[in-house]
């Protein structure tokens, strides 16, 4: 990193909000605090409306927050000290530890004092989050006093890949889904778009491949590949994460005691073959930027539309955008932050 690319993004950065996140993200990245990342949320215009839902939930009694991590830390950034009741972990060793201006106590000690209250789960896990879930039904507090912080987020957060102030799409696309998951970006793009010419979607967890797969069989012009994209086509360690498949990662470190599958991995240009695509959206753990190296012909060539994650590592903030803009100094930066917390950031050129 240099001042000289630095300034060159920020230039190229095409409105305010775009400048502001580059320069909350830049910051978090460089030096770690968690303040920068308050600024982002703030700016996430959905957080405001997942307060109001939390607050909604409980106008007569003070919530319990379920869960004492990075997540809890920005909710609690959004109220009133007053808000909550208190604040527990399962993890004993964060048992009497502060968290903001709550001493953070055991779920048994909260099953003591409960009394009707809301609990909001703040946990990202989906499979963690419904494992408590379980737990405090089978300690009977009633499922309509449960709720799960990541089902909010996913109700009000629709359209992450696709702000229609941004991208604009017609009815001749040709959509690379790159990490596609579970398909449904994919079919939030066929939801926005009605009409498109062809989607190329690429998992590479074998488990996540076989749910995309069925998602997509009645599916027209859809294919979709059990691989990953890098910038050479080839066989690498893969971190599957069986207990939160949403956090897989690619890894070429030797010994990576987390690897504990291989995968292959592809080119984007040569799976296209000098075939055009007009729309990339990448979310894949990681590999953006030697996934965007292994695209480089197909942006050369036809300028597609681009949606990238730039959240997995601290350089990808100002490496992604310099590696586009060196490639095509005609694309327009935009940025825009999706979550409550440090996930989510995406670059859009276009």
């Amino acid at each position: 990193m240099n001042p000289g690319s630095i300034k060159k993004i920020y230039d190229n950065l095409q409105d305010d909000e775009s400048k502001e996140v580059f320069e909350d993200r830049l910051l978090y990245s460089l030096t770690g605090d968690f303040n920068f990342i308050f600024k982002l949320t703030e700016i996430y215009e959905d957080n405001k409306e997942i307060i109001t839902q939390i607050k909604s939930y409980n106008k007569e009694k003070q919530t319990i927050l379920y869960g004492a991590g990075l997540l809890s830390k920005v909710i609690l950034s959004s109220f009133s000290i007053e808000s909550f009741f208190c604040i527990c972990d399962s993890a004993e060793d964060k048992w009497g530890m502060k968290l903001n201006e709550y001493t953070i106590i055991s779920p048994y000690d909260m099953y003591k004092i409960y009394d009707d209250n809301v609990v909001v789960i703040s946990i990202f896990n989906r499979i963690k989050a419904n494992d408590v879930k379980e737990t405090l039904l089978n300690h009977g507090i009633p499922i309509e006093r449960i709720i799960l912080y990541i089902d909010l987020v996913r109700e009000c957060d629709t359209s992450r890949y696709f702000p229609t102030d941004i991208i604009h799409l017609s009815e001749k696309e040709i959509f690379i889904d790159a990490g596609c998951f579970d398909f449904h970006t994919s079919l939030d793009f066929i939801e926005k778009v009605k009409k498109y010419s062809k989607i190329i979607a690429f998992e590479p967890n074998p488990a996540q491949y076989k749910v995309c797969s069925e998602n997509a069989k009645d599916i027209k012009n859809v294919t979709v590949y059990e691989c990953g994209l890098w910038n050479k086509s080839t066989t690498l360690s893969f971190s599957s994460k069986k207990d939160n498949p949403g956090a897989v990662h690619i890894t070429v470190i030797d010994g990576d005691k987390s690897a504990d599958t291989k995968v292959q991995v592809v080119k984007l240009d040569d799976i296209l073959g000098g075939e055009e695509a007009t729309f990339i959206k990448m979310d894949i753990e990681g590999a953006e930027l030697n996934a965007l190296k292994g695209a480089k012909q197909t942006i050369l060539h036809y300028k597609p539309k681009l949606a990238i994650c730039l959240y997995h590592k601290p350089e990808d903030i100002w490496e992604i955008p310099e590696y586009i803009i060196n490639l095509r100094d005609d694309y327009k930066l935009y940025l825009r932050h999706h979550s409550v917390t440090y996930f989510d950031t995406v670059l859009y050129a276009v």
